[in-house]
């Protein structure tokens, strides 16, 4: 998995988990969701982030781009 892709399901991710708490059934649906249409597993996910934590500077980095991605999403109003 690229660090794009992941940045896009981390962000994601959180939108839904924000979107859905009222409903643990609805966030693992859309979490599912996320996961097919990058298709990626919550395994190769979830590998990629500890791999990743083990360097700071690259954590910082996606960080930055994780940010970067979720204001380009409210600029176009995908997200409000």
């Amino acid at each position: 998995m690229d660090e794009e892709t992941a940045v896009k399901i981390y962000v994601e991710r959180i939108i839904v988990e924000e979107k859905y708490s009222f409903s643990l059934d609805s966030i693992k649906v859309y979490k599912g969701k996320i996961f097919s249409k990058y298709n990626v597993t919550s395994h190769e996910y979830e590998n990629f982030l500890k791999n990743l934590s083990d360097d700071s500077e690259r954590w910082t980095h996606f960080f930055k781009r994780a940010d970067t991605y979720l204001s380009e999403l409210k600029e176009s109003e995908a997200i409000q």
